[in-house]
């Protein structure tokens, strides 16, 4: 059982290694991102629909808000579970390691224990909370991109009726919508060629944590301590799940962009020019706008279900081979 709490160590290890230092190593790159997501939100301000824009805008914040409290919670919950593990059960310190003249033992060294307990306590604190904001970083550009996407769709809404009258005012807001989803769709696509590696070690190490977890939950079901492996389980699934669900904003969001461009062509003057950029804005819209990282299927809600599925599959096998 400890060989398996140690294996979820291990990889959730390389996990936060490979997210630092993706942090380190492509910093420069994911601040252009981020100040091209700012451009991004300080476009399309003018009229019509200004103020239904600014309560999507607003709704998306307050969603991305609630969404980083309860990560947040979750997660300090974790570590305060993890490091209090030597109050409540048989172990010594939060993890299990070997240092130099056994000073992890508190019999021959109770205050190199002591040293040893409020060292892997700061440092497990520190890697965590600097998963947690990366991940903040990363993953909430996705609902960033999904809310630049909706408040296109009011914009597309809002300005046909209001200058259907005006053929060379709609053509100019039509292009200038046009545009911007262009500069969106751009984004997504620089998007996943940036957070390639991210994704790829995301979907990974929740893979290889949800089979394991659960695969050492079954094997030791009448052990006390099993509630690690259910607890870890539990947290392997939410973040899989929390990711999938950020990524899915983006495709059903960007599928939307073509149903309000559909809805332009009643307004739209007859003009061939007009009707050509509707007819080129409708073909765009149709192709969804995916979170992914190839060979992986896109981050979404099918791609989470499907994870899932695949994990019970592999953990099927594993029992079979245990019994």
């Amino acid at each position: 059982m400890e060989f398996g709490m140690d294996a979820l160590w291990i990889i959730g290890g390389f996990y936060i290694l490979i997210k630092m230092s993706f942090v380190h190593f492509n910093s420069n790159e994911l601040n252009e991102l981020l100040d091209q997501l700012d451009e991004l939100h300080e476009e399309l301000n003018n009229e019509p629909g200004q103020a239904a824009a600014y309560e999507q805008r607003a709704w998306y914040f307050q969603i991305e808000s609630g969404l980083a409290i309860i990560w947040h919670c979750g997660l300090g919950l974790f570590n305060l579970l993890v490091i209090s593990l030597p109050l409540w059960t048989q172990q010594k310190l939060p993890f299990h390691a070997v240092y130099p003249f056994s000073l992890q033992d508190p019999d021959k060294h109770p205050y190199g224990h002591v040293f040893v307990f409020i060292w892997q306590c700061l440092s497990f604190s520190y890697n965590l909370i600097g998963v947690v904001e990366v991940d903040v970083i990363t993953s909430h550009m996705f609902p960033q991109l999904a809310a630049n996407l909706k408040v296109l769709c009011v914009k597309l809404q809002s300005f046909a009726p209001e200058f259907q009258n005006n053929k060379q005012r709609f053509d100019a807001e039509l292009k200038c919508l046009i545009q911007f989803h262009q500069r969106v769709i751009t984004h997504v696509n620089r998007t996943n060629k940036v957070l390639y590696v991210p994704q790829i070690a995301q979907i990974t190490s929740g893979f290889l944590q949800i089979c394991l977890s659960a695969f050492v939950s079954l094997a030791v079901k009448n052990n006390p301590a099993v509630y690690k492996f259910i607890l870890f389980l539990v947290l392997s699934l939410g973040y899989v799940s929390y990711w999938c669900a950020l990524g899915n904003m983006v495709t059903s969001q960007s599928m939307e962009v073509a149903a309000a461009a559909w809805g332009t062509v009643e307004y739209a003057p007859f003009s061939r020019e007009i009707q050509r950029n509707i007819a080129f804005m409708l073909q765009r819209a149709q192709i969804p706008l995916l979170i992914q990282a190839p060979p992986f299927p896109p981050i979404n809600r099918a791609s989470n279900m499907y994870l899932f599925k695949q994990s019970y599959s592999i953990l099927t096998v594993l029992l079979n081979t245990l019994d």
